[in-house]
C-alpha cells in the first residue's frame, strides 16, 4: 500500500455553478427510490498494489445496489508512468477525506476504498467492504435523500428530494462524467507490462451546486463521449455522508 501524510487545513469551496430551481415532483420521493451505496476507489496506475483493487471493484459495479467509481490519483506519476486517468479533481477529493479524517488518519494512499463517504475498508478485501456496506447502510437509513437525473447529450438535470430534517440540512451536488471500462497498458513503472481494466473511470467531476433540505432541481452542461454516463451525488458538508446519489445514463 502506498501511503502519504497530508496536513488538515481548511479548503476554499467554490460556488455553485448551476442553476437552482426550487420544485415540488413525486418523482424523488425517498418512498419511490432504492437508495444505491457508494463504493469510490481512490487509484493509480503507478501503484503495484492497485491491480487487485481495480479488478475487485468490477464485482462491485456489477452490483444494481452500488454505483462503484474508479478514481485515478496522479501523486505517483514520479515514480515512472503518469496515469493516464488521473485529474486534478480526483486528487483533490480524496484530499478532502482526508482531511476530513473519514479513515482515522489524516493522509492519503492508494488503493484506498471510501464506503458512503464515512468509512473506509480494505481495497482488496471483499468481505471488509461487504460489512462496511451495510453498516454505513444502516447509519445512513434515516438521512438518506432521493436523487433522480436524467439528461440530453451534455445537458444534465439532477432532480433533490426533500430532506427528513430539512432545518438543519447542508449538502453538495457533485456531478462526475464516468466511463464504464477502460483498459490501459502500462509500459513503465510498478507495473510495467500489465494491461489494467478500470471500472466506472471518473473522468471528469465538478460541484453543480449546493442543497438546503428542501426538494430542487440542478441543471448543468457536462461534455461526455457517446459511451460515458453520469453520476450524481449529494453529499453532506457536515460529516461527508453521501446522501443519495443515481447513475444516470
Amino acid at each position: 500500500m502506498h501511503n502519504l501524510t497530508w496536513a488538515a487545513r481548511l479548503i476554499r469551496t467554490p460556488g455553485p455553478i448551476a442553476l437552482i430551481v426550487a420544485f415540488t415532483a413525486s418523482g424523488v420521493l425517498a418512498g419511490d427510490q432504492k437508495h444505491k451505496a457508494v463504493l469510490e476507489l481512490f487509484t493509480s496506475q503507478g501503484c503495484s498494489s492497485c491491480p487487485a483493487a481495480d479488478a475487485l471493484l468490477h464485482e462491485f459495479a456489477k452490483r444494481d445496489d452500488v454505483i462503484a467509481l474508479s478514481l485515478s490519483v496522479h501523486y505517483w506519476d514520479y515514480i515512472g508512468w503518469k496515469d493516464t486517468l488521473a485529474t486534478p479533481e480526483n486528487t483533490q477529493r480524496q484530499k478532502n477525506y482526508a482531511r476530513r479524517n473519514t479513515t482515522g488518519e489524516k493522509r492519503v494512499y492508494t488503493p484506498q476504498l471510501v464506503v458512503n463517504g464515512i468509512a473506509c475498508a480494505s481495497a482488496q478485501a471483499k468481505d471488509e467492504i461487504e460489512a462496511e456496506l451495510q453498516r454505513t447502510n444502516e447509519t445512513l437509513k434515516g438521512s438518506r435523500v432521493a436523487v433522480s437525473g436524467t439528461h440530453d447529450g451534455p445537458a444534465v438535470r439532477v432532480d433533490i428530494g426533500e430532506s427528513s430534517n430539512p432545518g438543519k440540512a447542508s449538502a453538495t451536488v457533485w456531478l462526475a462524467r464516468v466511463s464504464p471500462n477502460v483498459e490501459v497498458s502500462i509500459s513503465r513503472g510498478e507495473n510495467k507490462g500489465k494491461k489494467i481494466s478500470y471500472a466506472n473511470a471518473v473522468r471528469g467531476l465538478k460541484q453543480i451546486g449546493k442543497w438546503t433540505g428542501q426538494p430542487a432541481r440542478f441543471e448543468t452542461a457536462f461534455d461526455a463521449d457517446a459511451s460515458d454516463f453520469y453520476v450524481a451525488i449529494l453529499q453532506s458538508d457536515t460529516d461527508g455522508s453521501i446522501l443519495g446519489a443515481v447513475d444516470i445514463h
